[in-house]
């Protein structure tokens, strides 16, 4: 497998209506996350449930469960598909897109950031509260943003990116730096790669 970008919206209980919010979060993005074709329930003890997306059974409760939706190939050439997992606490939700570093490499970082912003805003719209993205990073649902937030900003974090609003990332201190502003939508960013 080839190291992946997760992106990672936390949305607070009730989270949002799955079917709407999978199909939302696909057409977000649709370079990098192409059109779901498939899906995977992993149950907590391990046992998998496989099928053609959509389906009635990705609609029923998780319980414990983990639910991936995943893409069509990318391209003809490309090996790998994107991925959407829900994973379900008892107070929130996380919906992660994840795909190929190198899909996400292909952009500029202030056009791949201006993509961040555009997913955020649809993530918005359908109720999540933080957006957290980072190679191979894993969130999962807490009980609050500030939990959330202080999670990603750990120094063991993979979270390079933050976006949420101003009032939210208002103590937010270094590493990270404000890089956007929007209106009350903050995006901040760790430095990476040496970059200073």
């Amino acid at each position: 497998m080839p190291e992946q970008i997760c992106i990672s919206c936390l949305f607070l209980s009730p989270g949002p209506e799955r079917r709407l919010a999978i199909r939302r979060l696909f057409e977000s993005e649709p370079v990098w996350m192409g059109q779901p074709d498939s899906y995977m329930i992993l149950d907590p003890k391990g046992n998998t449930t496989e099928g053609n997306w959509p389906s009635t059974e990705t609609e029923q409760p998780l319980n414990g469960s983990i639910l991936f939706i995943y893409s069509k190939r990318l391209e003809r050439t490309h090996p790998f598909r994107s991925c959407l997992s829900v994973d379900e606490g008892d107070n929130c939700a996380v919906y992660t897109m994840s795909f190929p570093l190198d899909v996400f490499k292909v952009y500029k970082i202030e056009e791949a950031e201006e993509r961040l912003m555009h997913i955020y805003k649809v993530a918005r719209s359908i109720g999540s509260t933080v957006l957290m993205a980072g190679p191979e990073l894993e969130v999962k649902p807490t009980t609050s943003v500030d939990e959330a937030l202080s999670a990603a900003t750990a120094r063991d974090s993979l979270t390079v990116w933050l976006i949420a609003s101003a009032k939210s990332l208002s103590t937010m201190t270094s590493p990270f730096e404000v890089v956007k502003a929007r209106g009350n939508v903050l995006m901040l960013k760790r430095p990476i790669y040496g970059e200073k």
